[in-house]
């Protein structure tokens, strides 16, 4: 069924003129808003510029532990008679302690047995001394008598006099080992530390150069502490802070490795704490001493925008958007080397859409002060 020519277009029509009426009523709603709240300038909060010398902090991470680590290994052999009853895993011993004790009958019998041979032997010098001196007097008896008769050094005894030297020199070292025998079957603690392991008991035979025990020395602790590499540490200065728990305690830079850790791509430093009680084995947080960046402004982190930018709130009262190069930055600040102005307000507040030379004002404490805290 055919429809009139007419009404083939009506319907159109009334489509393109109900969009027309749309249009013109949003319009009209769009200029009854009232034009205060339309061009109200947005608050900011600023904070001012200022040049200065500052040093950076560079953070690390790394693992506390001890100083060292100490095997105790018997130097003599024998049965153990007796042990500490502080010798457990994770007991803290002091520096001296008694730790155990080898059976020392036996070297005290060898120590009496190498002082009687020191003495048989400081006799038998004293007594050759006294015959060379019989036959040195026999000697010039026999040249008043005959002056062709020459010294002769067998006949004065000098070669056995050398003899019972060197056999004196000999007894006396068998004598100072024989003490330091009987000395090595009482071990004491090297260090103050921790007992990390032990495998000792009473009666047990303790052999020579076996591992008895093992100690980590806690007078002071190192922590690797590992860095950014893009980070540069002051390896002349020493000032360190080491943080576990939330607990700061003061540190030592020792050295920077020169080597990067090949499985972390990271650079290392070496820090030491002294006079403390620290965890082994817990993960610490590390502030090393960075370098130090003359004539930089340094700004919250939250300052920095896109493409290292910065807003600035001008003298009128407006947004700027200015490119700046850094001298550095951290997890907190940035130091800004070139780009702005000393006595330039920073913006750190948030703009959804940041326009360059929109309308801003300051919160009413702040007005006419341009710096924030």
């Amino acid at each position: 069924m055919k429809y009139p020519k007419h009404k083939r277009w009506l319907a159109p029509a009334i489509l393109i003129t109900g969009l027309i009426i749309a249009f013109l009523l949003m319009a009209n709603e769009e200029d009854e808003l009232p034009t205060g709240l339309l061009s109200k300038p947005l608050t900011v909060e600023v904070i001012k510029a200022q040049r200065s010398t500052t040093q950076l902090d560079v953070p690390a991470w790394g693992l506390v532990e001890p100083r060292e680590q100490v095997d105790i290994r018997p130097q003599v052999e024998g049965s153990i008679v007796s042990v500490s009853d502080h010798i457990v895993a994770g007991a803290a011993i002091k520096q001296g302690d008694v730790l155990f004790t080898i059976d020392p009958r036996d070297f005290e019998n060898r120590l009496a047995e190498a002082k009687a041979t020191y003495e048989q032997a400081m006799q038998a010098l004293e007594i050759e001394k006294g015959q060379q001196k019989i036959a040195r007097a026999e000697y010039k008896l026999l040249q008043q008598n005959d002056s062709t008769i020459k010294s002769n050094a067998l006949a004065l005894r000098q070669p056995q006099l050398k003899e019972r030297e060197a056999a004196l020199s000999m007894v006396k070292a068998q004598l100072k080992q024989a003490e330091l025998d009987l000395e090595r079957t009482t071990l004491n603690a090297p260090c103050d530390g921790q007992i990390i392991k032990e495998n000792i008991a009473a009666g047990q035979y303790a052999e020579n150069g076996t591992i008895a025990l093992s100690i980590a020395c806690t007078d002071s602790y190192h922590i690797t502490a590992s860095f950014p590499s893009d980070y540069g540490v002051d390896a002349t200065k020493q000032k360190a802070t080491v943080t576990i728990n939330d607990k700061a305690y003061p540190a030592t830079l020792k050295a920077v490795l020169p080597q990067i850790d090949p499985d972390t791509r990271q650079k290392q430093a070496l820090v030491s704490v002294s006079d403390v009680v620290l965890p082994l084995g817990y993960y610490a947080a590390v502030t090393l001493p960075g370098l130090e960046f003359q004539n930089v402004i340094a700004l919250p982190k939250a300052a920095l925008r896109e493409n290292n930018t910065v807003w600035i709130f001008t003298a009128d009262s407006m947004l700027d958007i200015r490119s700046v190069t850094l001298a550095a930055q951290n997890d907190e600040r940035i130091f800004v080397a070139n780009g702005l102005e000393n006595g330039a307000q920073v913006i750190l507040s948030h703009i959804a859409s940041p326009l360059k030379g929109m309308e801003l004002r300051l919160p009413e404490t702040k007005r006419n002060q341009g710096d924030a805290l």
